[in-house]
């Protein structure tokens, strides 16, 4: 089995079915799949061939999202704290202008929620613009307060730490056009987990944490094989998690008679998520073993924030 030279990380295993990288986060229910689903999602950016992909991590407030996702440090990373399409725009023209923009292949936002005391049309707007970004890409935008002019077609993935206040009511964000262009990843805590949790934080030292940063190293895209057999599997995957991201969105569909997902979009998605398993177990060709992990993470995927059968 062919395997990769470059090390995922200094401080992960090869596979990521053994990670124990963030020791003390993960002490925290659920950490080590958060690390796992970022992981992911980041190491896309260096599939050949491939767009990096896009994928929200969903839960309630005070659940780790943010400490976990920012506990990984990787310099194709752009992170953006409070955002709007204005302030986005202007960062990535400066990216840009200082040579600097080709480097970042994924867009954090650490917490999502922060724009929802925004206007509407702001709401709108940052939609749109991250819709775009991570499917279509960005060239030539100009608007009343956004102008950008690229010599080629700008495409991030956007990985966003998300509460459920984000969708209520008639959020701008509850979109089939915005959602189904992203990987949700849910979960909660059990009573006696956040007891522990509650515990744990009490014994917490800023000095170790900040010894338990993870960074990731790589600097080439890497081809990866998966075979008819693995595609073949994702279909039903693709069907489902089409069905999922359609029925939290039908009561904020745009039009009543819009119709639902086929999957194609899904289909993209897993397949890339598959290959990026594969890639950050140091592989080139899919495997079984890759396809365990893949199903593990595909019980995540949806809104309910637990586990699915």
């Amino acid at each position: 089995m062919e395997k990769l030279c470059e090390p995922i990380s200094s401080h992960l295993e090869a596979s990521i079915l053994d990670v124990s990288g963030v020791k003390l986060l993960d002490k925290l229910k659920h950490a080590t799949l958060i690390q796992r689903h970022f992981l992911y999602l980041i190491n896309s950016g260096y599939l050949k061939n491939e767009d990096a992909i896009s994928g929200l991590i969903y839960a309630w407030q005070e659940r780790g999202k943010s400490t976990v996702v920012l506990s990984i440090k990787h310099e194709g990373l752009l992170i953006e704290d409070d955002i709007t399409s204005y302030g986005l725009s202007r960062r990535l023209t400066k990216l840009f202008n200082e040579n600097k923009l080709k480097q970042y292949h994924h867009l954090l936002i650490p917490d999502l929620e922060k724009v929802s005391s925004r206007s509407r049309p702001v709401k709108n707007e940052l939609r749109s613009t991250l819709q775009t970004l991570m499917w279509d890409g960005i060239q030539t935008v100009d608007t009343y307060n956004i102008h950008l002019d690229f010599p080629y077609r700008l495409k991030m993935g956007v990985i966003a730490c998300v509460t459920p206040d984000v969708f209520a009511g008639r959020s701008a964000f509850r979109r089939l056009g915005f959602l189904s262009r992203l990987i949700p990843f849910s979960f909660d805590y059990d009573d006696n987990t956040i007891d522990e949790i509650l515990k744990f934080i009490g014994t917490l030292d800023e000095d170790k944490l900040r010894l338990q940063i993870i960074k990731i190293f790589r600097k080439k895209k890497i081809q990866i094989i998966i075979s008819q057999h693995y595609l073949d599997l994702l279909e039903e995957k693709s069907r489902t998690l089409a069905r999922i991201i359609d029925d939290f969105c039908t009561f904020f569909k745009d039009d009543a008679n819009e119709s639902r997902l086929i999957g194609s979009r899904a289909k993209r998605l897993l397949t890339c998520y598959l290959k990026s398993i594969c890639l950050t177990n140091n592989r080139t060709i899919v495997n079984n073993d890759d396809w365990r992990e893949f199903e593990l993470m595909f019980r995540y995927f949806n809104f309910d924030m637990k586990e699915l059968p």
